[in-house]
């Protein structure tokens, strides 16, 4: 008998190394579920992708501000460690005060705003509980050109537009148009994600303006201190790859400069604003070469749009939109992949001031730039397995063209 139950022990080794396996691949109990609509992963460690859901928020949008504004509270109240909150717009009492709580029950809250928007009601709230703000880009003195007169800059022309919320450096919420007190009137477009890698990158920009490095924090015009320290800029996602940048702005206007000149077929715009004349002069050059162009404007058009016919106005914008490609197909039928890039910013001009007599004492008063602090992320487009986050974004456009004004 006895030789008889070691006739085969290879086997029984076989089907135990088998059910150990099997028991390896189930979920563990930090793998976090796969999040779609009103779902959102709150907790657990990130082990393989990028988990990264994009919306829209809005009139016709994926949520209202209200739902928006109930998942950061969520995640601030559902924070371990810390809180890294940077918001342009903070005019919502009941998100300050489940940052208020987090700070009581010992989450490390830091925060920064433009100090054009202290007086909002979300700041006032936090200072009056203790919790310090650190506040940037406000007016600034600077020299424009060695030797010249000083520039006299006003708070408004200076920008801090971030409006994202990190938790414990793993969970994201980021926003185009923050928590204002007509944000229900706009669409904005946002994400949230799981991600390790995102949440590091905009911290990594986060403790540099919590260091008092805005953009503002200039020499000369075309030398700024304020860095984009961020080496990466793709993260693979589920289904797909979604790029970020980094600020001031001229990093940023260069990059879409950049994409307008190589798209392979359309160019869709929608902004609050476009003071850019290089951008206008990439576009034209565009339109005129028969590709798809389209541009949607919250107002009428700041400066010369020549040679660019489907322009439309929609007071709804609020945020920067921009849709390269994926939309329109070449003559022979052939679809680009696209891309969706996304600015927390407006798009201004890239160079602060212009000097048309090189002799003259005192700059002249041109069209001036704004200094600003930006970020911008990029959907791409997957043809293979057509992604959600791609689509959504680039239909808010569609809505926002059709909706418009001639």
């Amino acid at each position: 008998m006895m030789g008889r139950r070691m006739k085969n022990p290879r086997v029984i080794i076989f089907v135990l190394g088998l059910a150990g396996l099997l028991a390896s691949c189930a979920p563990g109990p930090n793998q976090p579920t796969s999040f779609q609509g009103s779902g959102f992963a709150t907790h657990g460690a990130v082990d393989y992708f990028n988990r990264l859901h994009a919306f829209t928020v809005g009139p016709n949008s994926t949520y209202t501000l209200t739902e928006i504004t109930e998942r950061a509270a969520e995640i601030v109240a559902n924070a371990e460690v810390s809180l890294d909150v940077a918001l342009e717009h903070f005019e919502s009492p009941e998100l300050a005060q489940y940052l208020i709580a987090a700070a009581a029950r010992g989450i490390k809250v830091r925060v920064i705003g433009d100090v054009d928007r202290r007086a909002q009601d979300g700041f006032r709230l936090l200072e009056s509980a203790g919790i310090e703000v650190v506040y940037g880009d406000g007016a600034v003195t600077w020299q424009a050109v060695f030797g010249r007169e000083l520039v006299q800059r006003t708070g408004e022309d200076n920008l801090m537009t971030h409006n994202f919320i990190i938790a414990d450096r793993l969970r994201i919420l980021n926003l185009t148009g923050g928590f204002a007190l007509d944000g229900d009137e706009g669409v904005q477009a946002g994400f949230i994600a799981a991600s390790e890698d995102l949440a590091k990158d905009f911290g990594d920009c986060f403790d540099q303006l919590h260091g008092g490095i805005f953009a503002t924090a200039q020499t000369f015009y075309d030398d700024s201190v304020s860095a984009d320290t961020n080496n990466r800029t793709s993260y693979p996602i589920e289904d797909g790859v979604v790029e970020l940048y980094f600020g001031p702005q001229e990093r940023l206007v260069k990059e879409v400069i950049d994409r307008i000149y190589a798209a392979k077929t359309s160019v869709y715009i929608a902004t609050t604003e476009l003071k850019n004349r290089e951008m206008a002069r990439a576009l034209r050059y565009k339109a005129e070469a028969e590709f798809d162009v389209k541009i949607v404007l919250a107002g009428p058009p700041a400066i010369p749009m020549t040679g660019i016919e489907n322009i439309r106005t929609n007071a709804d914008v609020d945020g920067t939109v921009i849709v390269i490609d994926g939309r329109a197909r070449t003559p022979g039928g052939l679809l680009h992949p696209g891309s969706v890039m996304v600015l927390s910013m407006p798009l201004f001009e890239a160079v602060p001031y212009y000097f048309d007599d090189a002799g003259e004492e005192d700059p002249l008063p041109q069209p001036s730039d704004r200094f600003t602090d930006a970020n911008m992320w990029v959907m791409d487009q997957n043809l293979v397995n057509p992604n959600q986050d791609y689509a959504v974004l680039a239909r808010s456009f569609d809505q926002l063209f059709e909706s418009g004004v001639q």
